[in-house]
């Protein structure tokens, strides 16, 4: 059986759909009643944008 892992209660859920040209994000962050959603180019400037807004929350992220 696989061991299973919980999400922790104060973590940042981020869902990607990947393309070639663009990545659509949803970020989904405890106490934040909205959902935000980023739309990433696929360049290491957009990337390294998307990691800044993660790390700006300052709680760990969970990929969905």
């Amino acid at each position: 059986m696989t061991p299973s892992e919980s999400t922790p209660a104060a973590a940042v859920l981020v869902a990607i759909d990947i393309a070639k040209v663009r990545n659509e994000v949803l970020i989904e962050a405890p106490g934040h009643k909205r959902r935000r959603r980023l739309l990433v180019l696929n360049t290491r400037v957009e990337h390294d944008h998307l990691i800044e807004v993660l790390q700006a929350y300052g709680r760990p992220v969970v990929r969905l």
